[in-house]
């Protein structure tokens, strides 16, 4: 996949329709804002990710282009441990009395010579667990488990609480953006080089008083033509497909 910046784009708008560079900061304005518009409904951004801290209530905050995560991971070494989202964990901060976050004990021995005592070593797990072979029969049910690779959503505070039981520090976060905090520099899609331009041309004219109304309608319709044609390149539809859901949905007839 190749992927083009903002900064093109505009450059390519002004030398082609021969606008001297002083348009420059208002062609991008449009394209950020024809950025934002299309990536509502098409992929056309980058993969985006950001490496954030967790603050005092383990949690790291929500970007403020952020419409939705793809992964929510931890580094360890070269590798990223992907997280689940597990919504019962708790939202509501500890505070102790002076209102200072403490973190939640998770209610399970975490020390080894307690899980040691409390499993393997208790008179219960060799009577109950074993028969006269000495064959392990299992059956040890009610037993608490301890995940600490998961995660939940904040809307209330922005933020994106991690399991105080993960010892990190920053988590990885894998989202999509609604590039309203788009520079030159930020790359989209190559298939969307043209229903940008068409857009940025369309907002030219439409916010342009030298133009008039049907003018502008027509950069309107040229936009719409190339959103159309960057949906059809887009979408993963093939003749297998296509051939798939015709006979899916035909019913035969006898005569």
């Amino acid at each position: 996949m190749t992927f083009i910046s903002l900064d093109k784009i505009v450059k390519n708008i002004l030398l082609r329709r021969r606008y001297p560079l002083h348009y420059y900061i208002e062609f991008l304005v449009y394209a950020k804002d024809g950025l934002a518009t299309i990536a509502k409904d098409d992929e056309i951004l980058a993969g985006r990710y950001k490496v954030l801290p967790l603050n005092d209530n383990h949690a790291i905050e929500i970007p403020t282009d952020y419409i939705d995560y793809t992964s929510v991971s931890a580094r360890i070494g070269q590798y990223l441990q992907p997280l689940v989202e597990d919504n019962a964990l708790n939202l509501v901060p500890n505070y102790d009395s002076d209102f200072v976050i403490q973190p939640y004990s998770s209610g399970v021995a975490t020390d080894t010579a307690t899980q040691q005592y409390n499993g393997y070593l208790s008179p219960y797990w060799w009577v109950a667990n074993w028969n006269v072979y000495g064959e392990n029969l299992g059956r040890q049910f009610g037993g608490v488990g301890v995940n600490s690779d998961t995660f939940k959503i904040n809307k209330a505070r922005n933020e994106i609480k991690i399991n105080e039981n993960l010892d990190v520090t920053e988590i990885v976060l894998e989202y999509v953006s609604n590039g309203m905090d788009a520079d030159s520099a930020t790359q989209i899609d190559w298939y969307a080089k043209d229903c940008l331009e068409a857009y940025c041309m369309w907002q030219f004219k439409e916010n342009n008083r030298t133009y008039s109304a049907s003018e502008a309608e027509l950069e309107r319709q040229k936009y719409i033509n190339q959103r159309q044609i960057l949906r059809a390149e887009l979408s993963d539809l093939t003749i297998t497909k296509l051939k798939r859901i015709v006979q899916k949905n035909s019913i035969g007839v006898k005569y």
